[in-house]
């Protein structure tokens, strides 16, 4: 295989959440060594939300603002087979509908991008309970911090939300709603085995105010990372329980053949 493609596969992979063990562990080293590969992986992270968005508008914006970002001007020139030309066979496969074939986006991954909505905010703007007396209990750096990371999460930059949210040192097993927060944000920007494991833990404490949006959560995060079968035993759970989400777990086992 071709490098250039070779490192491509391997961006993609772990964008996508797949990368595991010592391969992610080399990538994610060689992410804080090498400016220039963090930069092509931020520009292939912007693409493919530009994709996900489905908008040719976003995406010119999004590319716009990747050439702005990246220090490195020659990196963009030479990035997926220089990117300006790359964007315009994305807006041509827009044009024609098969721009998702070009990323052999599997079912269960479309599947995702159909269903996955950020759970409204209640920590800064919600009435009910805990969860919007969180920062009344908190330290004023911290509260800042959340306040700031919830902002990003209400406009979809869950890679800052979650960059800000991982620098909160909070006793998690006395604000799982946080923990939560951090979760979909970490699905929402492609680390899928991150927030699976946090979700996996928020299920073994059924008391916390998010219990019955663990299982939906859970089940996005398994078609995302085109586990399927992992994903089937949540849906069923919701039904079974008939949670808020049971049309669209019953909608999506159909879809899977169940």
């Amino acid at each position: 295989m071709d490098e250039s493609l070779r490192q491509y596969e391997q961006i993609d992979n772990y964008l996508k959440g797949k990368l595991e063990g010592e391969a992610l562990e080399a990538f994610e080293k060689r992410l804080q060594k090498d400016r220039d590969f963090a930069g092509e992986v931020e520009i292939h992270r912007k693409v493919i939300d530009g994709i996900y968005a489905a908008q040719e508008e976003e995406v010119r914006e999004l590319i716009m603002e990747a050439d702005d970002e990246v220090e490195n001007p020659e990196l963009v020139q030479k990035t997926f087979w220089g990117l300006y030309s790359y964007a315009a066979v994305i807006t041509l496969l827009l044009g024609i509908g098969i721009y998702f074939i070009f990323f052999y986006q599997s079912k269960p991954q479309r599947l995702y991008e159909e269903y996955f909505q950020p759970y409204p905010n209640q920590i800064t703007e919600g009435t009910r309970g805990s969860v919007s007396a969180i920062l009344t209990a908190l330290p004023e750096p911290q509260k800042d911090t959340i306040i700031r990371a919830m902002h990003a999460y209400e406009n979809i930059d869950f890679y800052t939300t979650v960059a800000l949210l991982e620098t909160v040192d909070l006793n998690i097993k006395s604000y799982p709603e946080l923990l939560f927060y951090l979760s979909v944000g970490q699905l929402g920007a492609g680390k899928v085995k991150h927030a699976i494991s946090n979700f996996r833990q928020l299920k073994k404490m059924p008391d916390q105010y998010f219990s019955k949006e663990i299982d939906w959560y859970l089940a996005l995060a398994y078609l995302r990372s085109d586990q399927p079968e992992k994903a089937k035993p949540h849906l069923q759970s919701i039904i079974q329980n008939r949670l808020p989400q049971m049309q669209e777990a019953k909608s999506i086992l159909h879809e899977l053949g169940e």
